[in-house]
């Protein structure tokens, strides 16, 4: 009878880790709002304010963390961040920027 619930535990364990995703993981509100963050910064460096736009997409970034948001969204802040880094004349931040938003998504695209 032991053996029986240790196999019936083991399986519900194994079953249970294999539904949760990554995403699942994700703060909806977090991500929104990191979403929103990439949708401003755009219109931060369209107006070449890419001061504003490098605050705001850190900002997103410290609020994500490591799980509050998607690996794709971070990636995103990440990249559009170099951008706004290289804009501003930090190239060494932008590089850094870059190869982080690379690590988390080696096929993303520029904005």
């Amino acid at each position: 009878m032991r053996l029986w619930r240790t196999v019936v535990l083991a399986v519900t364990l194994a079953t249970a880790g294999s539904l949760a995703s990554p995403a699942l993981a994700a703060d909806r509100r977090v991500e929104a709002a990191a979403k929103d963050a990439l949708k401003k910064a755009a219109d931060d460096y369209l107006g070449t304010d890419y001061a504003a736009g490098v605050a705001r997409l850190q900002r997103a970034l410290r609020i994500c963390g490591t799980s509050k948001c998607t690996p794709p969204t971070r990636a995103q802040l990440l990249r559009d961040l170099g951008t706004m880094q290289f804009r501003a004349g930090d190239v060494g931040a932008a590089k850094r920027s870059w190869e982080e938003a690379l690590r988390l998504q080696p096929d993303i695209g520029l904005n």
